[in-house]
């Protein structure tokens, strides 16, 4: 039985039902008394039963994070949501860059995360380097335009706002 947790509803017979539609069939069935209801509400309690373990998270990505995640999403024709989802489960099973695969003595608790699913609410945020006064600007050795620091934390990995040039200050 598949269970899309995103929009509450279960696939029985090649077609979607959310707890209202599967109580209402239910009931209708009992009315017209037709008694062959149960996989209605196996589906029912299985999809209240996924629904009760979920657990939610909230990322909060720097905005160029965000854009690369809904770059790479977009190639695959996924939802972002649906893609870090996939990414992350693949990364926890080992599947992939990393190779993560937890320890042994990890094993029972992998055993019951693997019958939960996450939900991700996925949530943009600004750059605020705009919004702050940087403590030091050097100029690009390219375009000599002024890059903004806004930090004294070193090595930091910057970026020309005029050309795009990447680079790394290390003093």
């Amino acid at each position: 039985m598949e269970i899309d947790l995103d929009q509450e509803r279960v696939k029985i017979d090649e077609k979607w039902y959310t707890i209202a539609d599967l109580k209402m069939l239910i009931k209708e069935k009992i009315e017209a008394e037709e008694l062959d209801i149960q996989k209605y509400t196996e589906a029912l309690k299985d999809l209240k039963k996924e629904l009760e373990a979920e657990r939610t998270i909230t990322i909060k990505l720097p905005a160029n994070i965000f854009n690369k995640f809904s770059k790479k999403a977009q190639e695959v024709s996924k939802s972002i949501e649906d893609f870090l989802k996939e990414t992350l489960v693949d990364q926890f099973e080992g599947k992939g860059k990393g190779k993560a695969k937890p320890e042994p003595e990890e094993k029972e608790e992998e055993e019951e995360a693997e019958d939960e699913d996450l939900e991700f609410e996925i949530e943009e945020i600004e750059d605020d380097d705009e919004e702050k006064e940087p403590i030091k600007e050097i100029p690009c050795p390219r375009c000599k335009s002024k890059v903004p620091i806004y930090t004294e934390d070193r090595p930091l990995d910057i970026e020309c706002p005029s050309c795009g040039k990447k680079g790394t200050l290390k003093k």
